[in-house]
């Protein structure tokens, strides 16, 4: 969200963002300490990252609130803030975006999500509503519909595909033997990083914490002092890890900087966190070691390649163990993609949105280049 909200403060938007508890907002002010010392660094560069009282946004100092929905439904701030908002009129649209995460979460994880109709939508029966997301097959669509007690809404839908990314699928070794093929996997990573810098594809790499503290800690080792541009400092490193337990003001950061084009970090080894809300336009590659548990967070995790429109690469490592059917959350299409070695993995794939894969596109997946005499590209 802070790096939306940064987005439309450089363009002359107004926008915050409230913490899980509702207890204060953020948004980004120039920094006139910047501006009068003459710096050439550009407005991205000259904003701060400000803490903003929840009576700002009642005062309607904002034309955009971004709130996650803990924020509004599980604090009295939240509830407060909501009461004040209904007796203002202020509100003119609530928008929800990535909604697809109310199926996916709203049951278990953040039951916040499912009670966004019933206990948020309801109190402002008269404002226009808009849901966004990229991956929700038609079963899902009226899901969500049902979900938020949606009246008679209007459906705009388009194919999803990105023909410019080719998909590659590549079994992995056993799990006792992951710690060796990370090894395998890395080594030509360390050596693009160490010897082409700013020029190594952009890559980001999703999977589990266990793999990226290995991950980060291997490349540590190894690359040494190769491994910043310009000064030996955190900032100048080449690779980053971005989870949860990192503070917003390093995630931030991170962000930030693999949004730029041309970013001083080139590898990121994230988990699911760093998915949703990303528009960095120049990642080149992505990498899933372990598959997600459902095909939808595949796509979109996917779709962070190429949002340029130049030819960007996905590569999804498996085993046998990472899509058991006991696993927990594990969804039959993510399985029947992994294991699918007889037709176009677009297809497959798009067939969960009902949708089919535009016609001769050259750059498509390892099946197509395999069924056409190419080689598929390594990872």
């Amino acid at each position: 969200m802070l790096n939306q909200i940064h987005a439309l403060h450089t363009i002359g938007i107004s926008a915050c963002s409230l913490d899980y508890s509702c207890s204060k907002a953020q948004t980004f002010q120039y920094d006139r300490d910047s501006d009068e010392s003459g710096d050439d660094a550009d407005d991205c560069d000259s904003q701060i990252l400000i803490t903003a009282p929840i009576s700002d946004i009642v005062e309607g100092k904002y034309s955009l609130i971004y709130a996650h929905p803990e924020a509004l439904l599980s604090y009295a701030q939240g509830e407060r803030l909501l009461k004040q908002l209904q007796k203002s009129e202020m509100l003119v649209c609530i928008a929800i975006d990535e909604v697809h995460i109310i199926l996916e979460w709203g049951a278990e994880f953040r039951k916040d999500f499912s009670r966004i109709g019933e206990n948020l939508l309801s109190r402002f029966p008269d404002i226009p509503v808009m849901v966004f997301t990229a991956t929700a097959p038609p079963k899902a669509q009226q899901l969500i519909i049902k979900n938020l007690n949606l009246r008679n809404p209007q459906i705009i839908s388009i194919n999803p595909e990105r023909p410019n990314i080719k998909y590659s699928n590549i079994m992995r070794p056993p799990s006792s033997q992951t710690e060796e093929h990370l090894e395998e996997i890395l080594i030509p990573i360390m050596e693009g990083l160490a010897t082409e810098k700013q020029n190594y594809p952009l890559t980001i790499m999703y999977t589990d914490t266990s793999v990226i503290s290995f991950c980060y800690t291997y490349l540590e080792k190894n690359l040494g002092n190769r491994q910043n541009i310009g000064d030996p400092i955190p900032e100048n490193r080449i690779f980053a890890q971005y989870h949860q337990t990192y503070t917003e003001k390093m995630k931030f950061f991170i962000v930030q900087e693999i949004c730029k084009p041309n970013s001083r970090i080139r590898f990121v080894m994230c988990t699911v966190t760093l998915g949703m809300g990303l528009n960095a336009l120049h990642v080149r590659r992505i990498i899933h070691y372990k598959p997600p548990t459902m095909i939808e967070r595949y796509f979109q995790e996917t779709g962070r390649a190429g949002r340029d429109g130049e030819p960007s690469y996905a590569t999804l490592y498996y085993n046998n163990t990472d899509i058991r059917s006991n696993r927990p959350g594990i969804d039959k299409a993510i399985v029947k993609y992994c294991k699918n070695t007889s037709s176009c993995k677009r297809a497959v794939m798009l067939e969960c949105f009902g949708f089919q894969p535009i016609q001769g596109n050259q750059n498509c997946c390892d099946f197509c280049d395999s069924n056409h005499g190419q080689k598929p590209p390594s990872a």
